[in-house]
């Protein structure tokens, strides 16, 4: 799945990726002046159009900030469809989840949501790549369901540059399975109802307590505790490995039908991303950034 949030002790290209969620045009800004240092007099600046900039020293020697972006707003001949709207790429890989194997899944349909059309096959390393997204507005991946797998769906942070290295996950029908049976030890008439939708609400940290809105009647919720054991209607996020709570027999909704809200003793926890939709067997994952 898509993890955001960066460390502050990675290295410039960690720092520098437009999937963290702490990615602003400040972070920008100081991204392009340390590429600036790194290349010297080879850089003309040019490599920055279009990109979200506070001042001129964001863009380089020969761009100025305009209207917040680098050489102005981007335009329909920088970059676009043919709808004249600018688009990037995301590309990326699928991988069973890590409790699963984590092998790549290939052969694999990914698509957006909004736009089935913009649509990729995983090659034999689960690699995928999307063309023609429109830019500066979030982007929800889906992983097509199959027998085997249960269909995923993310949202991506997606400005006015190409995203590269997004992390999917599916999980298959018998991880599904052996979840509920383990669920069935404490409640021998749980289910996961498979015509039914499942949010994840995934966290960059534990001991982080979701909440989410509203509840579909009969809807049940599950998370590993700190010994990675999932413990029925938990809402606590305790198990560092995989830090999650799972809400199952939700209603089928579009994007944003859901809300998750998390709360830490110490830190301020927010979803930057609406809700994904969901869907019958489909994993819907909403992350959340604790700071």
């Amino acid at each position: 799945m898509y993890r955001s949030g960066a460390d502050p002790g990675v290295g410039l290209s960690s720092v520098c990726d437009v999937r963290h969620a702490e990615f602003d045009r400040r972070t920008l800004g100081l991204c392009a002046l340390l590429l600036v240092g790194l290349v010297g007099a080879c850089f003309s600046g040019d490599a920055t159009r279009g990109l979200p900039c506070d001042d001129d020293r964001s863009c380089g020697p020969e761009l100025a900030c305009e209207q917040g972006f680098c050489g102005g707003e981007p335009r329909a001949d920088d970059a676009g469809d043919s709808t004249g709207e600018p688009t990037v790429a995301i590309s990326g890989t699928l991988r069973k989840v890590y409790f699963d194997g984590g092998a790549a899944l290939v052969g694999v349909e990914i698509s957006l949501a909004d736009d089935p059309d913009i649509r990729d096959v995983t090659d034999d390393l689960g690699a995928f790549r999307l063309e023609g997204v429109p830019a500066g507005t979030p982007a929800y991946l889906v992983a097509a369901p199959s027998a085997q797998y249960y269909g995923s769906i993310v949202g991506v942070d997606v400005r006015y540059v190409d995203v590269e290295e997004v992390a999917l996950a599916q999980a298959s029908q018998l991880y599904i399975e052996g979840v509920v049976q383990a669920l069935q030890m404490q409640d021998p008439l749980v289910d996961i109802d498979p015509d039914l939708g499942v949010v994840v609400a995934s966290a960059n940290a534990v001991d982080v307590t979701t909440q989410l809105a509203p509840r579909t009647p009969g809807s049940r919720s599950f998370a590993p505790d700190a010994m990675g054991m999932p413990v029925l209607d938990a809402e606590l996020i305790a198990y560092i490995w995989l830090p999650m709570v799972v809400y199952f027999n939700l209603d089928i909704g579009e994007t944003g039908t859901f809300e998750i809200t998390a709360d830490h003793a110490t830190k301020t926890c927010t979803s930057l991303l609406a809700t994904p939709a969901t869907r019958p067997r489909h994993l819907s994952i909403a992350e959340i950034t604790c700071n």
